[in-house]
């Protein structure tokens, strides 16, 4: 069952723990993240995944959490299955094109998404 979150929270699985350790693993041995900051979106599934990436880098690095980093919105679709959206809009799952996120209920509109991301990239490029 493949459920969507949004902006609510769930716990990590044991799969994705040992993804963000292998995270983890993977970065210390790359040039460049010895001197990246890990910033994650404020949801608790982000930051445990940052707080696990963070233990295996070692480095004791400070985290920093982002609410323009959030996940997607779907408003009223937020904690639905597939099925259960489904059933509320038939035909918006039909050949699986991702637009769908942005027609959601009381979801974010694909503007709004993009310029919390946009204005996150302007900022973290300003400091570069």
């Amino acid at each position: 069952m493949r459920r969507y979150q949004g902006w609510l929270d769930s716990p990590l699985t044991e799969a994705g723990i040992g993804q963000a350790q292998a995270i983890g693993r993977l970065l210390r041995g790359v040039a460049d993240a010895a001197t990246a900051e890990i910033v994650a979106s404020p949801i608790g599934r982000a930051r445990r995944t940052a707080k696990l990436i963070q233990a295996e880098l070692g480095d004791g690095r400070v985290l920093t959490y982002d609410e323009r980093l959030r996940e997607i919105s779907i408003g009223a679709w937020d904690g639905l299955d597939r099925d259960e959206i489904a059933a509320q809009a038939p035909d918006i799952l039909d050949g699986y094109d991702s637009s769908w996120y942005f027609r959601a209920p009381g979801g974010e509109t694909y503007d709004g998404f993009a310029g919390r991301i946009a204005a996150w990239l302007a900022e973290v490029e300003g400091r570069a």
